[in-house]
Formats: structure tokens, C-alpha cells, sequence
């Protein structure tokens, strides 16, 4: 929850210290962002009730003591919700600012091509881990929560 609240803060507040430093003339720092602000901002209503969302699990999670499977299934949706979020927002090119990656390469003196290929590794590979991890949580709130064994006519289990 704490990296939910640091995270959504800052995407919200401050999300122009989300780049790359250096020191230029003078000594100054410099920062290229990793995100257009213009089309940031048409997420932040999606992040911020994502993030109330979360927090609204988490209270509930406080006060249920236990897992149950209305929790868990609010859980799940939270879960896939931001699943979808991350993956759209990745895929929206117009969301990440193009002097980033040229940043990048000039400051670790490669080619932009090789930049490109390893950001477009490291995303996918923090894509792929975001949603394993969503998914283990899902699982992992419907495993905990109470099975109810019903009985039917002369006491069958089902």
C-alpha cells in the first residue's frame, strides 16, 4: 500500500521528476521526463480511482479480519483493472516523451536503436511480472478465503 500511495503521489504531483538527470552547464541538474504531461493527466482520474480502490480493499481487509470471497472477487477486479491500465498506458506512444530515449543513448553513448530495444525489453519484462504477480494475488485471495460445503438431499457434499 505504501508504494501505491508513494507511486499515485508522485504520478500525480510530481510526475516531471520521472526521467533521466544529468549535470549540465554549470553544474545545474538537467531532466529529460519519461512522460508527456498533456497525456498523463487524461490517466490520472484512472490511476487516483485505481489507488482509492486499493485502499477501499485494504480497509475492507482490516475490517473482515479474513479473507471471503466478495473480498476476494473485488480484489480480482482491482487487480485486472490495473492490469488493463498499465497495459494501455504502455502501449500509448504518445504518452512517453521521444527526447527521453535520445537522452538516454547520448548520455550512455549507444546508438538510439539499442535504447529503444532495451526499453522496450525492460517494459515488457515489467509487464509480464506485474501481471504474474496481480494474478498470484487473485489466486492467492480466493485460496484463503472459507470454503462452504453445501449439503443437498440426504446430506451429499458438494
Amino acid at each position: 500500500m505504501v508504494s501505491t500511495v508513494f507511486f499515485t503521489g508522485m504520478l500525480y504531483f510530481k510526475h516531471e521528476l520521472i526521467g533521466v538527470y544529468w549535470k549540465g552547464d554549470g553544474g545545474l541538474f538537467v531532466i529529460t521526463p519519461v512522460f508527456v504531461d498533456q497525456r498523463l493527466e487524461t490517466y490520472i482520474p484512472i490511476i487516483l480511482a485505481l489507488a482509492v480502490l486499493q485502499y477501499i480493499i485494504l480497509i475492507w481487509k482490516f475490517i473482515s479480519i479474513q479473507w471471503n470471497k466478495p473480498l476476494a472477487i473485488a480484489n480480482t477486479v482491482s487487480n485486472i483493472a490495473s492490469c488493463l491500465l498499465l497495459v494501455v498506458m504502455i502501449r500509448d506512444n504518445s504518452l512517453f516523451n521521444q527526447e527521453f530515449s535520445s537522452q538516454i543513448a547520448r548520455l550512455a553513448g549507444v546508438s538510439l536503436s539499442q535504447v529503444t530495444t532495451a526499453l522496450t525489453w525492460g517494459i515488457l519484462n515489467i509487464t509480464i511480472i506485474f501481471v504474474l504477480i496481480s494474478a498470484w494475488d487473485s489466486v492467492k485471495g480466493f485460496r484463503r478465503s472459507p470454503k462452504k460445503i453445501f449439503k443437498l438431499n440426504g446430506g451429499n457434499e458438494l
